[in-house]
């Protein structure tokens, strides 16, 4: 008879859930590895925006007041004869508070 120690059916199991997240780890490293590889050549713009609204006309809304400003409306942006830029945006998007100053150095230019 020999010394071996059947593995319990659930060992499988196990080590295929613990080799689960390293994996993950393998291609999310792989994926960030492609992205600055990207970079360093010029194929992958972090800037690039897809924006499919554009071009589009501005739909019906009524924004109140708010300190220190005024709220303004569709009708007001209409009422006006110059272009106009709104820009709607989410205070922890990254690429949104990095463009602010690219649109107010816009704003002094127009």
């Amino acid at each position: 008879m020999t010394g071996t120690v059947p593995h319990p059916p659930n060992l499988a199991r196990r080590r295929l859930l613990m080799a689960a997240p390293l994996a993950a780890a393998g291609v999310a490293g792989v994926a960030f590895w492609r992205m600055l590889s990207g970079m360093s050549q010029g194929s992958f713009d972090p800037h690039d925006i897809h924006a499919p609204v554009l071009n589009r006309p501005v739909p019906d809304f009524k924004l109140p007041d708010q300190t220190p400003g005024q709220g303004f409306g569709t009708a007001d942006l209409r009422a006006l004869q110059a272009p106009v830029l709104v820009n709607f945006f989410a205070s922890w998007c990254i690429p949104c508070v990095a463009e602010m100053p690219e649109l107010n150095a816009l704003k002094d230019r127009l």
